[in-house]
């Protein structure tokens, strides 16, 4: 569909070789923010239909199909689709490096999550998640996704795990759990028996090993949130400039547990 659509734009033509097809996807998925700037195949006129600034509001990605009814990307969470972006830029990359075989990298490897991330991290309990729902007043998502609560909280979720690690993170995503098959006579399994629920973590190495988590001035109205977020963990410190700010501390005594400090902050996060 994202080639009939480039086709319909006049960005790839009929006499273009696969290769270039192929470059002007990658080209496209790479400096093209379908999160803030969506696209649509639809060639209504009359004004009749949604528009994209509609289908923003309720979804994180958005490309609308010919009908102008359907959003293809609707189950799609945002920081998935900056790994494609992220994935298109390096695919990009590859294809322009002259030493390396690009074909057999990009569309013949596997890459699982642990060799395109530097931690890697499961939900084992997904069943969980449901309970969780009512607790971070998640019901409407959950009515809106018919009762699949781990669609209805993955956003959420993600959102909270960027919101804590900042700096640390420069690319966060996630692997739905693997519903195996199933006899065609036989009831579908339940979600709580599928599998775990999968997050990668790119680091920063600039701020992935820091142990000092510097909030606002104590004084200031961001004071109150940071205290709320950071829960016990946040303290008053006072620091060389003078200043009296809240501020995480995490533990670690050398430089092999200042590598896992970001675990640290996700299981106080996710309270695992």
């Amino acid at each position: 569909m994202l080639v009939a659509y480039l086709l319909s734009r006049h960005q790839i033509n009929k006499v273009m070789s696969g290769y270039q097809v192929l470059r002007n996807v990658f080209q496209f998925l790479a400096t093209t923010d379908l999160t803030t700037s969506g696209i649509s195949l639809s060639k209504d006129g009359d004004g009749s239909l949604p528009t994209l600034a509609d289908f923003h509001k309720a979804f994180q990605v958005v490309f609308i199909d010919p009908s102008g009814l359907v959003n293809l990307c609707a189950d799609m969470t945002a920081n998935k689709y900056k790994q494609i972006q992220f994935e298109a830029k390096h695919s990009m990359e590859v294809l322009d490096d002259k030493m390396v075989d690009g074909f057999q990298l990009l569309l013949m490897a596997r890459k699982p999550l642990i060799r395109a991330f530097d931690h890697v991290f499961h939900l084992k309990q997904v069943s969980k998640l449901q309970a969780a729902c009512k607790k971070m007043q998640l019901l409407h998502e959950l009515l809106d996704h018919g009762g699949d609560y781990i669609a209805a909280t993955l956003p959420f979720l993600l959102r909270l795990l960027e919101r804590g690690l900042g700096q640390r993170s420069l690319l966060l995503t996630h692997s739905l759990p693997q519903v195996s098959p199933w006899p065609i006579d036989a009831d579908p399994p339940k979600r709580k028996d599928t599998g775990s629920l999968s997050f990668g973590l790119l680091l920063n190495p600039d701020y992935a090993a820091s142990i000092l988590e510097k909030g606002p001035e104590a004084d200031r109205p961001e004071a109150v949130e940071f205290r709320k977020f950071w829960g016990e963990r946040s303290e008053l410190r006072r620091f060389q400039d003078g200043s009296v700010c809240e501020a995480v501390l995490w533990d670690a005594a050398n430089q092999s547990q200042r590598r896992l400090i970001p675990e640290q902050v996700i299981r106080h996060l996710l309270q695992l």
